[in-house]
This record gives C-alpha cells, sequence and structure tokens, in this order.
C-alpha cells in the first residue's frame, strides 16, 4: 500500500535466492559424485556458471527492492509524522521543543531503516534453511531426523542461556534502580 513494490516479487526473489543456494549445494554434491567423468565435469561447471549467477541477480534484486520498498514506506511515515507535529496544539510541544521531536522521529526511523537489511537477509537465509533441510531429506531421512535433533538440543540450550541471562538482566535493573532511588 505504502510502495510501489510489490510484496510478493520481493517474497518471490527471496524464495528464489533461498532456492537457487539450496540448488547449488544439489549441483556440488552431484558433481563431486561424478568428478571422475569430465563430460559430467563440464556439464556440472555450466550448471553451477547458471545457478551463480541466478543467484547473484535474485539476491540483488532482492536487496534493490527491499531497499526501495523499506525507504518509500519510512519516507511517507516521516511525511505523516512531520505533518501531525505541524498540525499539533502547540502548548504540550512547546515543553518538549519541536526540533527534539523531530529529531527523535529521524533517529527512529532511522534505526527502522538499518534494522530492515538484516531482517530481509534472515528472511531469505530462511528459504535457504527450508530448501536446505528439503535435499537433506531427499539425500537422506536418517541425516535429516538426526539433523534436526541436534538443532532441537542446540535450540533448548539457547533458549534456556537466553532465559538465565534475562533473569540476570532484570535483577541488575532492579539493583540499578534501588542504588539510584537511595
Amino acid at each position: 500500500k505504502e510502495s510501489s513494490v510489490s510484496l510478493y516479487s520481493l517474497g518471490g526473489m527471496a524464495v528464489l535466492s533461498g532456492l537457487m543456494s539450496a540448488i547449488l549445494l544439489a549441483i556440488i554434491n552431484v558433481a563431486a559424485a561424478n568428478a571422475a567423468d569430465e563430460i559430467s565435469a563440464t556439464r556440472f561447471l555450466f550448471l553451477f556458471a547458471i545457478a551463480i549467477a541466478i543467484y547473484v541477480l535474485a539476491q540483488k534484486s532482492l536487496m534493490a527492492s527491499s531497499t526501495t520498498l523499506v525507504e518509500t514506506i519510512l519516507n511517507n511515515l516521516r511525511q505523516r509524522l512531520t505533518n501531525k507535529i505541524r498540525q499539533a496544539e502547540l502548548l504540550p510541544l512547546e515543553g518538549i521543543g519541536r526540533a527534539r521531536i523531530y529529531a527523535g522521529v529521524s533517529t527512529e526511523i532511522q534505526t527502522i531503516s538499518q534494522a530492515t537489511q538484516p531482517l530481509i537477509i534472515a528472511c531469505q537465509a530462511a528459504f535457504l534453511v527450508s530448501f536446505s533441510l528439503v535435499y537433506l531429506a531427499w539425500l537422506s531421512l536418517t541425516a535429516l531426523v538426526l539433523m534436526l535433533s541436534l538443532t532441537v538440543v542446540g535450540l533448548s540450550i539457547h533458549f534456556q542461556k537466553v532465559r538465565e541471562m534475562s533473569a540476570h538482566l532484570k535483577e541488575s535493573f532492579v539493583r540499578d534502580n534501588r542504588f539510584f532511588e537511595a
């Protein structure tokens, strides 16, 4: 709604980029299995080059489209907020100061802008992992089950550590507040 960039084309580029990464893995595995055959090696080199080219084009398109989309949305948001600030009652704004409000809005919007590229890359990586899991299942269901089991164990350890760290941070904030209140 906020931009001329289609979310479907953006999602399509993320899917294509992730799929091409998984296809590259498959090409490398099959080529390694057929390394002795020179005719197959040439064919796999050609397939690898095509897959790399498609991956690079999809990745460039994904980054350009996502940047355009995010910056258009944020620019429209910035303009709406600025207009609302201009139309607001003067007395409440006088206490804060218009310059301070504009600076705050600009800083927050810039933070959002900087956070979007890692989110887009994470989305593309999620597709890569998904397609890689499908490829791994095709190669060996046992390997897939083992990998998923180890992932679950690793994630449970990670989330346990995050909970412990959150509890420590919460306690630290409580102690800081007591210190500053005293």
